[in-house]
């Protein structure tokens, strides 16, 4: 992808399938052309079976759970993954700052907040325990999880705690580093 040039389905450049495939292609040198305009992920398969784009930058829930038939035969085909941490469905599918050389742009190329439940600041510190701990406790539950079995959904909690460490890092990311991220956004 470095050297061939691919067409990127993307809804809008505030969007997820605008900014991952910036930031591979600004920071990373991938040779990707973005193609906005669609309206959404129904709009992108479209795309993609007719030949429109060659890839989307989507959430992995959604596609697993719409399209497990054609990632099975191969028909859509995870190439590469955000996050800190490989999604243990698909541990072979490399995650984005591995595929990028610039030390900074590893840094940055790596997204840990996905669907996060947040509170206020002034929230006292042993309701935000209590709060991290029902839903510490939720995502062990037997019942819960059995429900999200069944309508397959990707259960992957990242701790509370652990969490707010990543959001202080973005809060306090250096300006140099913010600079380049938003001009990998152009």
């Amino acid at each position: 992808m470095k050297k061939v040039s691919s067409n990127v389905g993307c809804s809008g450049r505030t969007s997820q399938s605008y900014q991952v495939p910036a930031i591979l292609k600004n920071l990373g040198g991938f040779q990707f052309k973005t193609v906005c305009g669609y309206p959404g992920s129904a709009e992108y398969v479209i795309a993609l079976h007719r030949g429109e784009i060659d890839m989307v930058s989507s959430a992995w829930n959604q596609w697993r759970s719409s399209h497990p038939g054609e990632i099975a035969e191969g028909v859509f085909i995870p190439v590469i993954q955000s996050g800190l941490r490989r999604n243990r469905e698909i541990p072979n599918v490399p995650l984005m700052q591995e595929v990028v050389e610039d030390p900074t742009a590893k840094n940055s190329a790596a997204s840990a907040i996905g669907r996060a439940l947040i509170t206020p600041p002034q929230v006292p510190a042993d309701r935000l325990a209590a709060l991290r701990g029902a839903f510490d406790n939720m995502m062990k539950d037997p019942e819960f999880l059995k429900e999200a079995e069944r309508i397959k959904a990707e259960i992957d909690p990242t701790p509370g705690a652990e969490l707010q460490k990543y959001v202080m890092d973005i809060v306090n990311a250096p300006k140099d580093l913010i600079d380049r991220a938003n001009k990998a956004m152009e």
